[in-house]
């Protein structure tokens, strides 16, 4: 068996989590919430931790699996840096993933639309399509609620999204529900080295005055 270490640091609470895999099958091992005030400091030492748990140290580690975006800019830029600087130590195929499209993971649906708040009365929206066991894009954007019409299966971990459109509420994934999805998606070669993974805002981050 091997060991995918997953990681979101995407919204105001954020984890992290550990499973033993083989193939498409995986077990989740071990998790921790992060709060999200507290990414910068403890992200790293959390991940020590979490491996210590498990009588484990960073070369057990087969795997990564990270959530990209959308969400906080500065909690996505601390969760990138540190996969990276963990792959500098031993390098590692690393599993992007967007919590649109885990949110789809986890409903295992056919054909399903999410909805992530976006705040500024916008939402992120994510139209998906289920293909051999993972969630292939039809697209990623920023629209207006105000603009928004709730066609087909449209899922939200965000109350108040799913109340002014209409939209399902359900449980927002956790760090172990991205575990097994990256898994899924390392099976079927849905890796990239950690110099390709980036920040996917979908929003672009507001311009900082003089640049």
């Amino acid at each position: 068996m091997s060991v995918l270490l997953a990681i979101d640091t995407s919204g105001r609470q954020g984890g992290i989590a550990l499973a033993n895999y083989d193939g498409e099958f995986a077990v989740v091992m071990a998790e921790a919430e992060i709060s999200g005030g507290t990414f910068s400091a403890e992200l790293v030492p959390e991940i020590a931790r979490l491996l210590a748990s498990q009588g484990l140290g960073l070369s057990a580690v087969s795997a990564i699996g990270v959530v990209t975006g959308p969400g906080s800019f500065t909690g996505l830029r601390i969760g990138l840096a540190a996969v990276k600087g963990l792959c500098e130590a031993r390098p590692v195929p690393v599993v992007p993933v967007t919590m649109l499209e885990l949110v789809a993971a986890v409903a295992q649906a056919e054909q399903v639309t999410t909805l992530l708040d976006a705040s500024r009365g916008d939402a992120y929206v994510g139209n998906f399509r289920r293909c051999e066991g993972v969630c292939a894009v039809i697209t990623e954007e920023l629209l207006a609620l105000a603009e928004m019409r709730v066609v087909g299966l449209t899922l939200t971990p965000d109350g108040a999204i799913a109340r002014a459109v209409g939209a399902v509420e359900v449980p927002r994934p956790g760090a172990g529900d991205l575990a097994l999805y990256a898994v899924r998606k390392l099976a079927r070669g849905l890796a990239v080295v950690a110099d390709a993974v980036d920040a996917h805002y979908i929003r672009r981050p507001d311009a900082v005055p003089g640049k």
